[in-house]
């Protein structure tokens, strides 16, 4: 139990807790949410993925010791950022950088080798 500053609340953390997404065109989403995974244990957190941008329609579901409370609320999800490959950019970079740096000496080599050396 922890006391709030004007009464005392009790914890709950064996309840179930459902999310059910439901996107414009009628696409379902449903995911539990659980302490387990959240960064305040006391909370109940869920992690997913929208698969489109725009307004979805929620209903948060809550069973707990034999009775059930139920929320409706939209929520607006925004397209995704984008998902850059820096690792994969990185290394083109310096397979780049590596063949430009070997066509420069090899230039700079024969532009060193005196024309009489080439004969022999």
């Amino acid at each position: 139990q922890i006391f709030n500053g004007q009464e005392e609340a009790v914890v709950v953390l064996d309840a179930d807790v459902n999310l059910m997404l439901t996107s414009s065109d009628g696409e379902e989403i449903q995911v539990s949410a659980d302490h387990q995974t959240a960064t305040n244990k006391l909370f109940y957190e869920a992690y997913f993925e929208l698969p489109e941008a725009g307004e979805w329609d929620a209903v948060v579901t809550i069973n707990y010791d034999g009775q059930t409370g139920s929320s409706p609320f939209t929520v607006t999800a925004d397209s995704p950022p984008l998902n850059i490959n820096w690792t994969l950019i990185g290394g083109i970079a310096v397979v780049i950088i590596a063949a430009g740096w070997f066509v420069w000496q090899s230039r700079q080599h024969d532009e060193l080798t005196p024309i009489g050396d080439e004969a022999q």
